[in-house]
C-alpha cells in the first residue's frame, strides 16, 4: 500500500464521523443503521492501526491529525517542535503504519 492510499484511509476516520453524525441526526431507517455500524467498524480498524504504531511521537501525530482533526502547525505547537519536524514524523508514521 502506498503513502497516499494510507493517508486516504486515515482521512476516512473523520469522514466516517461526519457521516455517522448526519445519519444519527436524521433518525433514519434500519438499512442506515447497518451503514452506521459499518462506518464505526471501519473507524475501529483505523484506531487500532494507529495504536499499533510503535513510536509514541508518530502515534501522537496520527491521532491528533486524523482523529482529532488538528493541523500540523497546531500539533507542532502542542508537542513543542517545529512544523517541519512534525511533517517528518507524520511522513515516517504513514510509511510505518500497517492496516489490517
Amino acid at each position: 500500500m502506498n503513502y497516499n492510499e494510507k493517508v486516504n484511509i486515515l482521512k476516512g476516520y473523520i469522514r466516517f464521523s461526519n457521516e455517522i453524525d448526519t445519519l444519527e441526526e436524521m433518525k433514519v431507517s434500519f438499512d442506515t443503521c447497518g451503514r452506521i455500524e459499518l462506518l464505526k467498524s471501519e473507524q475501529k480498524k483505523i484506531i487500532s492501526s494507529i495504536y499499533d504504531v510503535k513510536d509514541d511521537n508518530e502515534r501522537n501525530v496520527l491521532l491528533r491529525k486524523y482523529v482529532l482533526g488538528h493541523e500540523l502547525i497546531d500539533i507542532a505547537e502542542k508537542i513543542g517542535v517545529s512544523e517541519r519536524q512534525v511533517s517528518r514524523i507524520h511522513s515516517k508514521a504513514i510509511n510505518d503504519i500497517i492496516f489490517y
